[in-house]
């Protein structure tokens, strides 16, 4: 007797990330402030001229970053560090979280990434009117004025669009990681096995963590360095 071999492909997987509130993301978001901001005061807690392997991490993408933010703003572009080196190891070490047994990454959820978008929406217009004031809102109506009717709806929904590029990306990228996992996971027969998926997946998922973090504090900076120029767009 032929027998027909069905498999159950996930997908409530695909839209366990959009509940509207979920306490278990809440504990690992809380998880990933608690681990970097230990780690930062362990590592600056006593700096030495010889730095250890985790001061000469966090140097390393301090100093990276910086000197993007340099080459983009200028000579002012460290002072938005704070911002973007912040961002920068919470998305990371939320990426990271996941590869751990037991525990899920913070930015498979929408909720984590929406909410950092909007810290990134809000952080850049807020130093755009402290960089020029009331001449910031001049950007939005274009170089002429009599397109100023037809350039600052575009411009609104132009700045809109990015909270949903800003979130959407990050947790497409990061929950259709945690999806082809649990597919590769029942195709291969692995589901009851003791040996975790994450030996096999763990370079991928690494990779791509770091990779989608760089890619949302890049643009967090590009949008920064637009807000605060002169040039304006």
């Amino acid at each position: 007797m032929e027998e027909t071999i069905t498999f159950h492909l996930p997908f409530h997987l695909i839209f366990k990330g959009l509940k509207p509130y979920d306490e278990g993301i809440m504990t690992m978001s809380l998880i990933v402030v608690i681990v970097v901001v230990g780690f930062c005061f362990l590592v600056t807690r006593r700096l030495s001229l010889v730095p250890s392997g985790r001061q000469s991490f966090l140097e390393l993408i301090i100093e990276g970053l910086s000197g993007f933010l340099t080459e983009m703003i200028g000579h002012d572009g460290p002072k938005y560090l704070p911002l973007i080196a912040s961002l920068f190891l919470f998305i990371l070490c939320s990426n990271l979280l996941g590869v751990v047994p037991g525990f899920i990454a913070p930015t498979s959820n929408i909720n984590t990434t929406l909410a950092l978008a909007l810290v990134a929406f809000c952080s850049y217009h807020i130093m755009g009117i402290r960089a020029k004031g009331l001449r910031y809102f001049k950007d939005f109506l274009g170089p002429i004025w009599w397109m100023a009717p037809l350039m600052l709806p575009l411009e609104i929904i132009s700045h809109l669009a990015r909270i949903l590029s800003l979130s959407f990306r990050l947790f497409g990228n990061i929950r259709g990681d945690e999806i082809v996992v649990a597919i590769l996971v029942i195709l291969a027969g692995l589901v009851h096995y003791v040996v975790p998926w994450h030996l096999f997946m763990l370079p991928l998922a690494v990779f791509t963590g770091c990779v989608q973090a760089l890619i949302f504090t890049m643009l967090t900076a590009l949008y920064i360095a637009s807000a605060v120029s002169e040039e304006g767009h």
